[in-house]
């Protein structure tokens, strides 16, 4: 995702976002099965590896356990702190 800046010269120009997805609170846990990688590297503890986390997904399935995020290549160990922000639908 990236936003439009507008230049001081009138020009505009892309820039990325790097924000916590549009639709997401402090009270919406994002749902690791539904979330784009935007969306995932907008949380604390996943930045940069949204991609990592959407490809393992389509490669294996369906998260059933937010435990599994250690299996995700880079992320062992890294994402405790964003399991309270996070889900797997249902849970």
């Amino acid at each position: 995702m990236s936003v439009d800046v507008t230049a001081s010269e009138g020009t505009a120009h892309r820039k990325p976002w790097r924000g916590v997805a549009p639709s997401m609170t402090s009270r919406d846990p994002l749902d690791l099965n539904t979330a784009t990688a935007d969306q995932l590297d907008g949380v604390p503890g996943l930045r940069g590896h949204g991609f990592e986390i959407v490809r393992y997904r389509e490669e294996r399935g369906r998260f059933t356990d937010l435990r599994q995020l250690d299996e995700v290549p880079g992320l062992t160990g890294k994402s405790d702190d964003s399991r309270a922000s996070l889900t797997v639908g249902g849970s």
